[in-house]
C-alpha cells in the first residue's frame, strides 16, 4: 500500500490536503463506476432444444433470456422456433416477450412477434395473447404446393422468481 506521506518525503515534495481530496475524490468515482457497470450488465441464458412434428418436420427452438437490470425484476425473453422439412428451413416464428416478477407473482410487460418464410410456404392467423406471467403466440404455415399445414405454437413463461420456460 502507498504510504503518501512517505512517498511527498522521498521526492522532497509537501504534502497539500487539497491532493488528498483529489485522490479521495478519484477513487470514489472510479468505485462508483465499476460499482454502476457491473449491476447495469445483462446476463444471458440460451436454451437449445429440436422437436420432431412427423412427416419430415422438425422445430429447433431457442430461448435467450436476458436480465435487463440486476437492480430491478425485469427479463426479456425470445423463443425462437426454426421449421425444417426434412432437414431444409421453410420458416423461422420468434415470440419476444418482457416480464416482471417480484417474488409473489409474475406478469408480462410487453410482447412481439416475428417471422420469416421461405418460398413454397405461407405464414397465417398469428394471435398472440398474454395471461400472467404467460405469453403465447400461436399461427399457421401452409404449403403452397401441397405438403399441408404445421401448425405453430411458441409460449413463454415466467415464474414468481423470473425462472422462464
Amino acid at each position: 500500500m502507498l504510504d503518501l506521506d512517505f512517498y511527498c518525503r522521498s521526492k522532497g515534495l509537501k504534502r497539500r490536503k487539497t491532493d488528498e481530496k483529489i485522490l479521495s475524490m478519484v477513487t470514489v468515482l472510479a468505485l462508483l463506476c465499476v460499482m454502476f457497470t457491473t449491476s447495469a450488465l445483462a446476463r444471458q441464458e440460451v436454451r437449445t432444444s429440436v422437436t420432431d412434428l412427423g412427416n419430415g418436420i422438425t422445430v429447433e427452438r431457442v430461448i435467450t433470456v436476458n436480465e435487463l437490470d440486476t437492480r430491478s425484476s425485469t427479463k426479456k425473453a425470445s423463443a425462437k422456433n426454426t421449421f425444417k422439412n426434412n432437414g431444409e428451413v421453410i420458416a423461422t416464428v420468434t415470440l419476444t416477450t418482457t416480464f416482471g416478477y417480484d417474488g409473489t407473482r409474475a406478469w408480462v410487460i410487453s410482447s412481439s412477434g416475428s417471422h420469416s418464410v421461405e418460398s413454397g410456404w405461407t405464414y397465417m392467423d398469428e394471435n398472440i395473447t398474454n395471461s400472467g406471467g404467460t405469453s403465447q403466440l400461436t399461427a399457421e404455415l401452409k404449403s403452397t404446393t401441397g405438403l399441408g399445414r404445421v401448425p405453430v405454437n411458441i409460449d413463454l413463461v415466467c415464474t414468481k422468481n423470473g425462472e422462464i420456460s
